[in-house]
């Protein structure tokens, strides 16, 4: 069982309320309204009871993105993850967080609440209020996550689908709050978390092509010196007359280049000193080594797909949206 969470930042006191950074074992979590942990190989079983608390030892920055997956175990009950929690809100008059919360139950829906009063002793609080609506998951009593938290929207995907963008106002959320885990019964578990602050942030947008939007997404990148990229493509062309590729370039003060005046409404966000094809499918993964190259640490570089595309638009290109990163150093 492994969390970690990588920032430029490194944590230098484990229980300070600082920025979070290197690896967070679940042990570490803090319990709070008589929550504990049961670590067990490569499973940590939140225990509870109702209405249980366990958070990190510290704080997240200004983004965050969280990959990761639940494990519901014990009889059917809710389980969530907390975001912006701050210790003592499970009783405070007046906390805010949000709570991603699902049932127990295979394939259940996955809502968002927010929640701005004390948590009470069992189930949510009455006045929590849900944001958006609640998409359903394919997940089973595994569930596959990538949650992105920026300071203007919450983003959500289930393996390569964003099932959930709920634009608002988050920054209340980030630099102070905590990411925790919530227990609403008795019995979830969580394994092969990975918690990445300020990882990815996106620039632009995609421009749409025959097989809708494109995008790419962290796949669970591990961006340190000597780490991994992991990146995900969806919506990419599969015609004949089609084909894909992964762009790595650096931060240019001069972008983004249009292409309007060319034919289409796409945008580089970088010229790319790194291009390669990717495979001729719908939903592609690329994967990289980082070099264990100290030099590395510090340096920020963008991450964009581009798509030959004849039937998208007159040009025939189309591009997906851009995703910046930092390189964390080593561990």
């Amino acid at each position: 069982m492994r969390f970690a969470i990588v920032t430029t930042a490194m944590l230098a006191t484990l229980g300070a309320a600082q920025e979070c950074a290197g690896p967070l074992p679940a042990s570490s979590f803090v319990a709070d309204a008589g929550a504990s942990w049961s670590v067990s190989g490569d499973v940590a079983v939140f225990q509870g009871p109702d209405n249980g608390i366990a958070y990190a030892p510290c704080v997240l920055g200004p983004s965050a993105v969280i990959a990761g997956e639940f494990r519901f175990l014990g009889p059917p009950g809710l389980a969530g993850l907390a975001l912006g929690y701050r210790p003592g809100d499970a009783t405070s008059t007046n906390p805010d967080y949000l709570v991603l919360v699902r049932s127990s139950v295979p394939s259940s829906p996955l809502c968002v609440y927010r929640i701005t009063e004390p948590l009470g002793s069992s189930g949510l609080p009455a006045g929590a209020q849900l944001l958006g609506t609640c998409p359903s998951t394919t997940g089973t009593i595994h569930l596959d996550l990538i949650v992105a938290l920026s300071p203007t929207e919450l983003r959500i995907r289930e393996a390569s689908d964003v099932i959930l963008s709920l634009p608002g106002d988050y920054s209340a959320l980030l630099g102070n709050g905590r990411v925790a885990f919530v227990s609403f019964g008795q019995g979830a578990a969580w394994d092969d978390f990975a918690f990445l602050s300020n990882a990815f942030v996106e620039l632009g947008e995609g421009c749409p092509g025959s097989n809708g939007m494109p995008q790419v997404f962290d796949g669970g990148s591990d961006p340190r010196v000597g780490g991994t990229l992991q990146f995900g493509f969806a919506g990419l062309p599969t015609h004949i007359a089609s084909a894909s590729f992964a762009m790595i370039g650096t931060p240019d003060a001069l972008g983004p280049y249009s292409l309007l005046a060319l034919g289409a409404e796409c945008e580089l966000q970088t010229i790319p000193f790194l291009i390669e094809p990717l495979p001729h499918v719908a939903s592609p993964q690329w994967t990289a080594a980082i070099a264990s190259d100290a030099n590395l640490a510090g340096q920020s570089f963008i991450m964009q797909g581009l798509q030959i595309d004849l039937l998208a638009n007159p040009l025939g290109i189309t591009t997906t949206q851009a995703l910046s990163f930092t390189v964390a150093s080593a561990p």
